[in-house]
């Protein structure tokens, strides 16, 4: 980076001396640049490895339905824990998670409620 520094401020002169912007050497800043954002990024890291807690799904939604009748934001991450289950709760679980994920509490409320209507008919 302090190479990069370096070389920006002759540039910088260079132009100036000149009073032409094509005074500048681009392609060497480019590859400085380059070179130097490769040595800059780090390295990638492996995401923690995550234990999938077992959530009673009509248990969690009913967590889930007073934090969304609340405009919690709470709700985000209850939701996120029945993401897991999503596919064995049906297509009005994507409604909901995605309501959620606009912060649409009053759609995701509505979809809360036929969720849960859904696998607690009373």
């Amino acid at each position: 980076a302090g190479a990069l520094a370096a070389l920006a401020g002759e540039q910088e002169q260079a132009v100036q001396r000149r009073g032409d912007a094509g005074a500048a050497d681009v392609p060497a800043l480019q590859a400085l640049l380059a070179q130097t954002l490769e040595v800059l990024a780090p390295a990638p890291v492996p995401p923690p490895a995550q234990t999938v807690e077992s959530v009673d799904p009509l248990e969690a939604l009913r967590r889930l339905r007073p934090l969304l009748a609340e405009r919690n934001m709470r709700s985000v991450a209850a939701c996120e824990q029945l993401t897991a289950q999503g596919d064995s709760l049906g297509p009005e679980f994507g409604t909901l998670s995605a309501a959620v994920a606009r912060l649409d509490f009053a759609r995701a409320l509505k979809a809360s409620d036929q969720l849960l209507q859904t696998l607690n008919p009373r």
